[in-house]
Formats: C-alpha cells, structure tokens, sequence
C-alpha cells in the first residue's frame, strides 16, 4: 500500500466507534493570558464586544454577562467552562464550520478539542483561530505507531504552536487518543520509544506544556491514568444519562466504560490535580434536540407522544456546571451557529459550585428517556431466541435517528447489516420471546418501532443498506458507492465508499481526489477530502450548496487529477461502482 495506506487504514477503521475491535498567529503565553482573562473585562476589547453584544445576555443592570473560567489542574491554563467538540463539523460546510467556531470564541469559548483525523476539523480550528479575540487552547491528539504520532504532534504544533518569550514554538497541549484503544490494538504508549515518553521528551525540550489524553476506559483504568502522573489532564465521558450514542457492548474480556462509575473520578482528579476535561455531555445528541442536525425519524412513522419533553442543551450544561465543579469544561459536539450560541451562553451561567440534586423536571424527562434508550449493556443477548445483536441494533438505529455522528458506525454495523432490509421486524413475529432487559426496556416493541423507522428512512436514501464485502485485490483501481445523501439547511451531506484499490489522497503528491457537485453541466460546488479515504473505508462529508439551486438535480462526480494532467471521472449514484 502507498502513503502509508495500511496505517492510515488502520485507524481508519479501529478508530470509528472506539475501536470495535477492542477520533497560527503568534500569541502571549500563559502568563500573560492570565493578565486579560476573563478576556472581556478589558478595555482593550471594547469593539470588540460592541460587535459581539448583540448576541449576549444581559444583565439586569444592562451589562453584558461573560464567559466563566475554570482552572485546568496544574496546566495552571483558566479555561471556559463550556468548550467545543468538533468532530461532527465534517458534516457541515466549510462555512458554516467556520461560523460555528468564530460564535463560539465571540462568546469567550477558547478550548476546543480536535484530532487529524476528523474529516479536516483541524484546519478548521485553526483557520477559525487566527481571528479569535482571545487565545484559544486546542488540545489535540494523537494515535498509531510513533513515526504516525509524531507527525501528528508536528502537524499541532504548526497549527497551533505559540512563540514564548524566547522565539520558540510550544503547544499547549497534546494527548493520546483513546488511551484503553491504543493499548488493544497493540500501539506502544508506556514503552521507552512509546507515546507517553515521546511527549515527555516534548516537555522536557520546552516543545510541548501539557499532556493529555482521552479515554472511554472503565472507572478503574481511569483512575489509574490519573494516579500515574504521566498526564496532565484526562478527558472522559459523563453526563446526566449515564451512557451516551456510541456506547456499546464491550468485548468480552474487557471492562466497560461505566458514566455512572466515573462519578467517582472527580474527587481523585482534584486530589492529584489533573485537569478534567468532560466529552459525552449531551449523550451525543440522546438528551436533547440538536440544532445543527434535525431529527430525521420524526413524522416518518407513526409514533406516540414522547411520556416527556427532552430537556435543552443549556439547561444540561447548567446542571453539569453547577453539581461537577471539579470539571473545568465540558467540551460538547457543537456544529451550527445556534448550537454554539445555546452551548457557550451556558458557561456565561453563575454556578455556586455546590451540588443541588436533580430538578424535578430533569428527572422525569430522564426517566422517561431510560424507558426507551439502551444502554448497550448486552445482557438481554444471550437471551434472545433470534440471536439478534440487540445492542448493536439499539446503537445503530439511536446514531442514524440525526444523521450527526454516522461516521461513527463501523462498517458491518450499520443497521441493515444487523436485520434484514424487509418491510417486517423480527421482533414484531417473534413466538418466542424470552429476551428480558435489566432496565425494563420493552426490547420487541422497541426495535419494531425502530425498524419502521429505519425502513423510512432506507426508502429515502438517508441510511445505507447492508455493507458491501470488498476484495482490494479483485477490485477496479478507481470505484466509489454512494451510500447515504441527504440536504438539510443548504448543506448536502454525503457517505462514499472507497470501493477501489487505489487510496483517495488530498494531496496531489499522488492522484488527487475530490468531489464535483454539477447541475445542468456546471459544477456548482467542489468538495475538498478532509482526510485521505483508504481502500474499502468511508467518507463522510458535507458542503454548501447554492441557494438558487434544486438539491434533488445536483448530481455528484469522483474527480481523481494526477501531476502529469491526467484526469478521470467517475460519476456517482447510489450502488455506484
């Protein structure tokens, strides 16, 4: 393979959904940062906020209320309570990516989390960066063999990197990915050539200021990540629910990750001053309505009022604010100018920093979301007289219900590799019904209804069917299969399949890939590949379209261009080869 295809692919495909074998300009440094924040109580910024104070809340005196800060553990870096995630910008446009991230730092947001492998957030962020009205700590992150690792980590600190006092470039941060995935799938983190003393080096070299690392480990392998030292702060899952979209049944073997459990983590971090950095706020996107990506299930079927209304974003945030103040922000997947505005304005919210308990409210609309959400426990499988992957298919038909996050369905796991694409439900003829969930979920009525609208949603193009086997050596040199394609809000949000031999490259080192949106013979728009797409993988995108311009007779073309002027085309429609 070219281009370092095999590891490429390799995190390709073990990355999505945690890895389902086991994702500048010249600035002050910290301390004169910490001269200017909260950095709008300046005078310096008055335009500033003279042009961002339209999109404020207000005080009852008229002033404008701000962003609060948090200290990250002993990075010593005072960080906004409430940050952004950005893995989900891949499925937005370029622009709206854009006004998301600016919104947010108008806001004072200045923590985002991103990694070089998601569909070209990274650039994003640091595109959206250079104009931001106060610094912004990017924590990026890493995984893979060291020569990968490494050049990841230089890739951040171009982007990102900060001269201090002396000229030299230094990053703020950089982590491990997953730190329980790198170990499954064999990277080296402890060893001596292995990631962890790799950035140590970093550190000691004056290159990097502070490690971190993500995980989606069990209580105990967390703790022991915070115990050890190696890391500065650690980002892990938590939120009101107690499990969130891309949950899912651990491999025998292996313990789970438990959001309940980490409950416990928060004292230990504050007693070893590791920072704390918390994703899965928003159960990604069970707990509240999403304003970047609607849900595309309603009006589909035929369906009951929900038992309760689901809470908003804010009022989530707000509550995780007020009962974990250990936490020094809660990073959410924020992906429109109205997510970022309800998302940011939550961390302008006083908190007392002491723990209330649950509203009333709250608790009824979680209870009624436990009655329906699995938690992808697994314990109803063995169970059931179908042998049907229950948990998998909970998992699947919960990411597809939006549309935001399906990069995260591994292939082999998309819902109709799990139940036949039939107008009928296995559960719904089922004589035999011996399944039984330890929550009380009506697991047959649930995944009947599920499958209708999984169905609905299949007729429409918006959910892919069963994957594709794939032999790259008795495949074409160039085949593409569209397997989803939707338009929401202007944006055409497309799934492809990289169905040859040969790798999708951004870089016209090697033939160059892209994508042409043409209508009537004039191509409209051009989608740039965020990442490289190896053999057999998937990529996932979005792009504006013209406004003047009818979605549904847009058609899409593969235009692959090499150095020499050579140039194919491969136009693209659903089973597409």
């Amino acid at each position: 393979m070219e281009y370092a295809e095999a590891d490429r692919a390799d995190s390709s495909n073990n990355k999505v959904g945690h890895a389902v074998l086991r994702g500048v300009d010249s600035i002050h440094p910290i301390r004169s940062f910490l001269r200017f924040a909260p950095f709008l109580t300046k005078p310096a910024q008055a335009d500033q906020e003279a042009r961002t104070s339209a999109g404020k809340p207000q005080k009852a005196n008229g002033s404008v209320s701000a962003m609060k800060y948090r200290r990250l553990g002993r990075t010593e870096l005072m960080v906004s309570q409430v940050g952004f995630g950005t893995c989900q910008l891949r499925m937005t446009s370029h622009q709206q990516a854009l006004d998301t991230l600016r919104c947010g730092f108008e806001l004072g947001v200045n923590i985002v989390h991103t990694a070089a492998d998601y569909g070209g957030a990274i650039e994003t962020v640091a595109e959206a960066i250079r104009t931001a009205p106060q610094p912004v700590y990017v924590c990026s992150n890493g995984w893979g063999a060291l020569n990968s690792f490494e050049a990841q980590f230089e890739q951040s600190l171009a982007l990102f990197g900060r001269r201090d006092a002396s000229g030299k470039m230094r990053l703020d941060m950089f982590g491990i990915a997953s730190v329980e995935d790198r170990l499954v799938l064999g990277d080296d983190v402890w060893g001596d050539q292995g990631q962890v003393p790799f950035l140590q080096r970093k550190k000691r070299q004056g290159v990097l200021r502070n490690i971190f690392c993500t995980t989606h480990g069990s209580p105990s392998f967390i703790a022991d990540l915070i115990r050890g030292g190696a890391f500065d702060a650690v980002m892990f899952a938590y939120n009101a629910l107690g499990h969130h979209a891309l949950s899912y049944r651990t491999p025998a073997g292996r313990e789970h990750e438990d959001l309940a459990g980490n409950g416990s983590l928060f004292e230990l971090a504050a007693e070893h001053d590791v920072g704390v950095l918390l994703m899965e706020v928003l159960g990604g996107g069970l707990l509240c309505e999403s304003k970047a990506f609607g849900d595309r299930v309603r009006g589909l079927v035929e369906a009951p009022a929900p038992a309760a209304p689901k809470p908003c974003a804010s009022e989530l945030l707000t509550h995780l604010l007020r009962t974990r103040p250990q936490a020094a922000s809660l990073l959410p997947g924020t992906a429109s100018v109205a997510e970022a505005q309800e998302n940011a304005l939550a961390g302008h919210q006083p908190n007392e920093n002491t723990d209330h308990g649950t509203p009333p409210h709250l608790q009824v609309a979680l209870d009624a979301m436990r009655s329906t959400l699995c938690t992808r426990c697994g314990a109803c499988e063995p169970l059931c007289s179908k042998q049907l992957p229950v948990s998998w298919m909970f998992r699947a038909s919960d990411i597809e219900r939006t549309g935001a996050m399906t990069f995260e369905t591994p292939l082999g796991h998309h819902y109709f590799d799990l139940h036949p694409e039939s107008e009928v439900a296995m559960c719904s003829t089922c004589d035999q019904r011996t399944c039984r969930c330890p929550t009380d979920i009506d697991i047959p009525g649930q995944l009947t209804k599920r499958h209708a609208e999984m169905m609905a949603l299949r007729r429409l193009g918006l959910t892919p069917g069963a994957t594709r086997s794939f032999n790259p050596a008795a495949a074409p040199q160039w085949a593409v299969q569209l397997m989803t394609r939707t338009v929401e809000g202007g944006v055409l949000r497309i799934a492809l399949r990289n169905l040859g031999w040969h790798g999708w490259h951004r870089d016209m080192t090697y033939p160059q890939v892209r994508v042409l949106c043409r209508y009537r013979s004039g191509t409209v728009a051009t989608l740039e590949l965020g990442d490289d797409v190896p053999a057999g993988s998937v990529m996932h995108c979005g792009v504006a379209l013209p406004v003047d311009i009818p979605a549904d007779q847009v058609s899409l073309f593969l235009d692959i261009r090499s150095r020499d002027g050579g140039r194919v085309e491969l136009e693209i429609h659903e089973g597409s080869e």
